[in-house]
């Protein structure tokens, strides 16, 4: 299981406007890489309508060059984005923007996923966000286990992530098989 860092953390209802986050992010993303960005992917809570998920936009950026991931950073930095620590296996990079308020609340607004084509955690997080678009009783069942896990966890984002973990896990798996694809050890399921 993968180690979280304690942190305060919300989780709402579903909102439509999240969508639009997505593509006012994804644009900028776009115009940041240039042609380097082959895809960018609205994954994980906030794009499956009808999810209570923490208001942050995940995007998912395919690049073809994995070498070149790293240089990304400076055009990344110049929309927002910091680097995060590396989260998954291999040649990926993950960025965060967050907004700080006149009054010093700092608060997430999105965060940003690099991965070449083809990369075992790429697929598993588009795979998970169709199985939930096609599959309406899962993300209710999802629905209600982050709200549970939140109302228990309101101040420890970490102990809300280990509560769903093992649910997330067999949920890629699922996904991956629905899209017949092989289970893959290196699942990367961001919701």
């Amino acid at each position: 299981m993968m180690g979280y860092e304690p942190r305060k953390y919300a989780v709402t209802p579903y909102r439509p406007e999240w969508a639009e986050k997505f593509t006012r992010e994804a644009a900028l993303v776009k115009q940041a890489l240039g042609g380097d960005a082959l895809y960018v992917e609205h994954v994980g809570g906030t794009a499956v309508p009808g999810l209570s998920s923490r208001p942050v936009v995940d995007l998912l950026v395919t690049v073809k060059n994995p070498a070149g991931i790293d240089r990304y950073a400076f055009s990344l930095k110049a929309i927002g984005y910091e680097p995060l620590p590396d989260r998954f296996m291999g040649s990926m990079r993950s960025f965060a923007k967050d907004i700080t308020y006149p009054h010093g609340v700092v608060e997430r607004h999105a965060t940003l996923h690099v991965f070449p084509e083809e990369h075992t955690s790429l697929l598993s997080m588009i795979d998970t966000r169709e199985y939930l678009l096609a599959h309406p009783e899962e993300v209710k069942h999802l629905d209600e286990l982050k709200r549970r896990a939140f109302a228990k966890h309101q101040d420890d984002c970490a102990g809300y992530r280990r509560d769903r973990d093992e649910y997330l896990e067999a949920l890629a798996k699922r996904a991956a098989k629905w899209r017949g694809r092989h289970e893959e050890e290196d699942i990367g399921a961001v919701l």
